[in-house]
């Protein structure tokens, strides 16, 4: 029975996945999980089954060395993705210089060599075997048991506080009930509301100054069709997760400081933050059918709806999978069903615009953030890495300024101009819809991040403060909302003005504050530790230093 101990491993692998990635995404992907995880166990039987085959060839027996190569082997398969990162961040800091293909290179022939020298062991008497057997084991038992404890841990704290109790001011409901003396509007004149996210867009301002591209053609089509454009807007902090948790929340983060400081309690309450969003909540009170569409990011697509939209061969589940497994070494190759999803969502969109109940659409694309999936025309474009750790080595091994790199500039260039095509085709889609007009936003969660720096404790430059936090922000209003908004307005306040004047709110408008953290930017301690740095990004956009030293650009 010894050697088929390894397949426990499989079962702690899964494991690990509903843990680290929380129950609602492997709810959504049941079926998927239990297929999953038994093609996983034919897999382990299938190297348990050659182990010992080849131990028959070299005419030996010894139950212990093959459990412990199919154990080796096994976890290899599944974790090499995720250990190659991991090894990168260590290696990141001691060996500078060592690309991340060549970092790859030696995590696998690492791997090979210790095999190898296990294998070894088939050849010695048993005497000599018996103390190496035993560390071995005893290192196979500590391996198991750390994981089983990492993930209990994991569940615990993630779901340590439920959908009711966010964070401490959810307690306070007055807010949220306080009525205007105004009517709301009356449930036949309520829109539809498209909230599409597009990924890491830059502002007009970041895309002329820094990458030398020209995106009045957009925003003037986006103009000519009524969208109000805040053309001075910034993200209210710096990553996915941070942003949209505050955006769907309608309030800044500053409760986290309250929770304890371990990373992975931390972001299993945001995720929980995001997941169960007052947004949604408020919406649905209101009669609105919620649709959310697969992004293929697990932190939104698990965003609860009653309408899940699938885009893709490749699902969210399929993509833990892949990215922690072995094939995580290969993921440029998955660029394929991205692209897929890409273009499916503009599809899918229009379809779910003639469901004729109403609704709340949230879109979230992973455009223009790398890889780079399209050529201007749409051709598809070969983007090997979608790592910012990559560039990371890049800027600490010479004089590396990645915004100025002739080929980032060009491909992101033309990935943004056949998102521009696209985005604007289906706003035509939406508005020539029957019926009353729609609200449409269109806004990014933060902006490009190819401005790094070899900065200690990666504290951002002015530079790279313009470049993250200066966002695409976008709306397709009624005018007694458009006259509301402001040029320099902050994602926070969005669906406070809305849902004021939908539902008869009175919610206040929060003052618009810029927070910096470390997450999402590079790899330390203390990720969700947020610095308030909106005085130094008004000044940075009002003086940005240009491409010579010592030119200023003043906006």
């Amino acid at each position: 029975m010894m050697r088929f101990f390894p397949l426990l491993l499989i079962v702690l692998f899964f494991l690990d996945l509903f843990a680290i990635n929380t129950s609602d995404i492997i709810s959504l992907y049941l079926k998927d999980f239990s297929l999953c995880l038994a093609i996983g166990l034919v897999i382990g039987l299938l190297v348990i089954a050659t182990v010992y085959s080849s131990f028959r060839f070299l005419k030996k027996d010894n139950q212990v060395l093959e459990c412990l190569i199919s154990a080796l082997l096994i976890v290899f398969l599944l974790y090499a993705g995720e250990w190659f990162y991991l090894f990168h961040d260590t290696v990141h800091f001691f060996f500078l210089k060592i690309t991340m293909k060549k970092q790859m290179h030696f995590l696998i022939a690492s791997f090979l060599v210790l095999t190898g020298l296990i294998s070894i062991l088939a050849f010695l008497d048993a005497k000599k075997q018996s103390l190496i057997h035993q560390g071995l084991v005893l290192y196979l038992a500590l391996f198991g048991v750390l994981k089983l404890f990492t993930i209990g841990s994991h569940i615990v704290q993630t779901n340590a506080m439920g959908s009711g109790q966010l964070h401490p001011r959810d307690s306070q409901k007055s807010q949220w009930a306080a009525r205007d003396e105004k009517k709301p509007l009356k449930n036949g004149q309520l829109p539809d509301i498209y909230y599409i996210v597009l990924d890491a867009y830059p502002n007009q301002e970041v895309l002329k100054t820094m990458y030398g591209m020209d995106n009045r053609a957009f925003m003037d089509g986006l103009r000519d069709r009524g969208f109000y454009i805040a053309a001075n807007s910034s993200s209210n902090y710096t990553s996915t997760l941070v942003s949209l948790g505050s955006t769907l929340n309608l309030d800044y983060l500053d409760w986290l400081a309250e929770s304890p400081n371990e990373f992975y309690t931390r972001r299993g309450l945001l995720t929980k933050h995001l997941q169960n969003n007052k947004v949604f909540e408020i919406f649905k009170s209101n009669g609105y059918k919620l649709v959310n569409f697969a992004s293929g990011n697990e932190l939104t697509s698990g965003i609860k709806a009653d309408i899940r939209v699938e885009c893709g061969s490749i699902n969210e589940f399929s993509f833990l999978i892949l990215r922690k497994s072995f094939a995580g070494l290969f993921m440029h190759t998955l660029n394929i069903p991205r692209r897929q999803r890409f273009l499916c969502f503009f599809d899918k969109a229009l379809e779910i615009a003639s469901l004729k109940e109403r609704k709340f659409v949230l879109i979230h694309i992973l455009s223009p953030h790398r890889p780079f999936l399209f050529d201007e025309s749409g051709n598809p474009v070969d983007d090997p890495s979608n790592l910012i750790g990559e560039m990371f080595d890049k800027v600490k091994a010479g004089n590396y300024v990645p915004y100025k790199d002739p080929w980032l500039q060009k491909h992101l260039t033309g990935q943004i101009l056949f998102l521009n095509k696209k985005v604007l085709a289906l706003v035509d889609g939406l508005l020539n819809q029957a019926g009353p007009k729609p609200i449409i936003l269109i806004q990014s969660d933060h902006g490009t991040g190819y401005a790094l720096q070899d900065t200690p404790g990666y504290v951002p430059t002015d530079l790279m403060l313009y470049e993250k936090m200066q966002i695409l922000n976008t709306f397709y209003v009624p005018k007694q909302i458009e006259e509301q908004l402001t040029q320099a307005m902050t994602p926070v306040n969005t669906f406070r003005i809305i849902i004021n004047e939908l539902f008869g709110q009175k919610l206040p408008l929060l003052p618009d504050h810029n927070y910096y953290s470390p997450y999402g930017l590079g790899y330390t301690e203390n990720k969700f530790n947020f610095t308030d740095l909106t005085k130094r990004l008004n000044q940075a956009s009002q003086h940005y230093i240009g491409e010579n030293e010592g030119k200023s650009f003043s906006r």
